[in-house]
């Protein structure tokens, strides 16, 4: 949009808003949120809002796209198939912004980290740095 035309469809805004003419409202922008596993309690608050007209409210027509074990969230939000995605933690984001992703991430779900390593008492391990070398799953 040209600066002209931003300029001129501002000024008729103001022209209308001055005479007390209402405007019809405008359309809610369609915009697609990808969870990164099926419908299930962690993604309560996502649900929850569309069922309350939060979304709506904010003027967003929303879609709740579902992920899987073959959906990679990142790149699906890369390619704009999708407009947000809860995704994977930092490390995820990460990886995916260096295989040259243009992500954002605009917030976390979570503080903290919900995973934890555990070793047995007799492994040796007992810091972070003791996993060098070894094999780690999480």
């Amino acid at each position: 949009m040209t600066l002209r035309l931003k300029r001129g469809i501002v000024a008729a805004v103001l022209a209308v808003a001055s005479f007390g003419i209402t405007l019809p409202a405008t359309a809610a922008e369609a915009v697609s949120v990808r969870l990164k596993w099926v419908a299930q309690a962690q993604f309560a608050g996502i649900y929850v809002a569309k069922a309350k007209g939060f979304y709506e409210e904010a003027g967003l027509d929303a879609t709740i796209n579902p992920g899987g074990p073959n959906i990679n969230v990142e790149t699906l939000v890369a390619s704009g198939a999708d407009t947000f995605g809860i995704a994977s933690g930092t490390e995820g984001v990460l990886y995916a912004r260096e295989k040259g992703l243009p992500l954002i991430c605009i917030g976390m779900s979570q503080q903290m980290t919900p995973f934890a390593y555990v070793a047995y008492d007799g492994s040796g391990i007992n810091s972070v740095k003791d996993f060098k070398g070894r094999t780690v799953a999480t």
